[in-house]
């Protein structure tokens, strides 16, 4: 990826300049997603980060696959019957914090 300056708009402001990297960290943490509009030298208008293929491959690296699911081959609440000690089963019918 080519090092260029990058500027994005969020409820009507202008933030920058931000290297590549800082626009991947403000992905990982919301601030910016693929409808933000962004700018940078030689672009005519300012335009939605999707459409933009470069930062689009941030896009896929600031978020880790999903989780795979976890297939059980008994239902959970019979897992969780067997673990649990005849001296605190009483505690699980209570709402936490109650006494």
């Amino acid at each position: 990826m080519e090092n260029k300056i990058w500027y994005f708009i969020v409820d009507e402001k202008q933030y920058g300049p931000l290297a590549p990297l800082a626009i991947q960290n403000l992905l990982k943490n919301g601030r910016v997603n693929e409808n933000t509009l962004v700018w940078c030298q030689g672009m005519e208008n300012w335009a939605p980060l999707r459409n933009i293929n470069e930062l689009m491959s941030l896009v896929s690296q600031s978020f880790p696959p999903p989780v795979p699911p976890v297939i059980l081959e008994k239902p959970i609440s019979s897992h969780v019957q067997q673990s649990v000690t005849p001296q605190y089963e009483s505690q699980l019918a209570k709402p936490s914090g109650i006494m």
